[in-house]
């Protein structure tokens, strides 16, 4: 039976004998637990597994616990269900302790490792003692509603900003978020580490066609926001408290011409300083937390 345990290992398979394989006979100094292979992991749309990624390690006992206790409580979904936890016995403390027993008790399997293993299996270059192995299953339009604030993010490429805006969009109540075109993996380790946990709260779906996501928001009655430099409505003017889809664009082009044509209108933060463009995850967060504001206030314009 394999786990994946490392989003981006070097190789597609650890060889028997390699330190980090534990043969079928368990006999292992470093994994002898259970029979564990290393597998590289690939995009979900491609991979002969998909949707299993692990959950990389969180910066404290909270984030780990608030990470694990949200997957193991969802276990039952289609979605996602932790399927392991990878723990650093050297460096076990009372809290990872009880952690794991908690683990343990849900149904979680939870896996000892020996001394310089989790170094070997986390992309960090100083891990912290514990890892989770989550299994994720893409979702599709059909399985997300187009209701309330959706966020689109069609050809993002840095993992930074990709895993802030999924962050920014569980913090101000968005219905999912959507990428689209060329965009960056969202189970990218450095995305799942900048989602601080929101990875779990978050609806995610992943799509090719831009169009295709703006007409099926459109036919279920929502509009949708294009956000561009210049040229569009004021966002504190534009109408953002209702069924609506913000559209963001490429770190570096932003959105074409046809595909800002495609959505309902344009949207525009004004400035006052002389930099040409915010950071896309900055803009994106102005947007949701203005559509959160008139949805608590009944519309655009200044707080009552």
């Amino acid at each position: 039976e394999n786990f994946l345990v490392k989003a981006c290992f070097e190789t597609d398979l650890a060889e028997a004998g390699d330190p980090l394989y534990a043969g079928s006979d368990g006999k292992n100094n470093n994994c002898s637990t259970l029979p564990i292979r290393i597998v590289r992991a690939v995009p979900p749309a491609s991979s002969a597994d998909p949707g299993k990624i692990y959950a990389p390690p969180a910066k404290t006992y909270g984030d780990a616990k608030t990470a694990l206790v949200t997957a193991t409580f969802k276990s039952e979904t289609k979605f996602n269900a932790t399927e392991g936890i990878y723990l650093d016995a050297t460096r076990e403390s009372p809290a990872l302790r009880v952690l794991c027993e908690t683990a343990e008790a849900l149904g979680v399997r939870v896996f000892h490792l020996g001394a310089g293993v989790i170094e070997k299996i986390s992309d960090a270059q100083t891990p912290q003692p514990i890892l989770a192995a989550v299994r994720f299953v893409p979702r599709g339009l059909s399985d997300v509603s187009p209701r309330g604030c959706v966020v689109v993010l069609h050809d993002l490429r840095d993992p930074g900003n990709a895993g802030t805006v999924i962050r920014t969009a569980d913090a101000a109540g968005a219905s999912a978020v959507i990428f689209t075109g060329q965009s960056v993996d969202p189970y990218n380790p450095k995305t799942l580490r900048a989602t601080a946990g929101s990875i779990f709260h978050v609806p995610l779906v992943l799509h090719e066609s831009l169009s295709a996501v703006t007409t099926w928001f459109h036919e279920a009655g929502g509009t949708s926001v294009a956000a561009v430099v210049r040229g569009g409505v004021d966002h504190y003017d534009a109408p953002l408290g209702g069924d609506v889809m913000i559209v963001m664009g490429n770190e570096s082009e932003g959105l074409s011409p046809d595909d800002v044509r495609s959505c309902s209108f344009s949207v525009s933060i004004a400035m006052s300083g002389d930099n040409e463009s915010l950071n896309v995850a900055m803009a994106t967060g102005l947007l949701l937390f203005e559509s959160r504001r008139q949805r608590l206030s009944g519309g655009p314009g200044p707080t009552p």
